[in-house]
């Protein structure tokens, strides 16, 4: 994932890659969530809720529910934004 940036729209942006393409010839569902997560916790990091800070604060956030919505089918190599 590249660099993450607050002062935009999008927190995490990267290319599809074959491992998470299904039998279908699309981008698995699974991935959809790991990359929600991951741009997540880059989000987090530049408010400063690190490994770190839940450590020494016992706190923490975590997803109750999560809705996706498709727009399009994602593809090999395509490109996506977290948003």
């Amino acid at each position: 994932m590249s660099d993450v940036s607050i002062d935009g729209t999008s927190i995490a942006e990267g290319k599809v890659k074959p491992e998470w393409i299904d039998v279908n010839g699309h981008m698995n569902v699974a991935w959809y969530v790991l990359i929600f997560d991951l741009a997540v916790d880059d989000l987090w990091a530049e408010f400063g809720i690190t490994d770190e800070y839940i450590k020494e604060t016992n706190g923490s956030t975590f997803a109750v529910e999560c809705h996706i919505t498709y727009q399009t089918e994602l593809l090999e190599d395509d490109p996506y934004i977290v948003t």
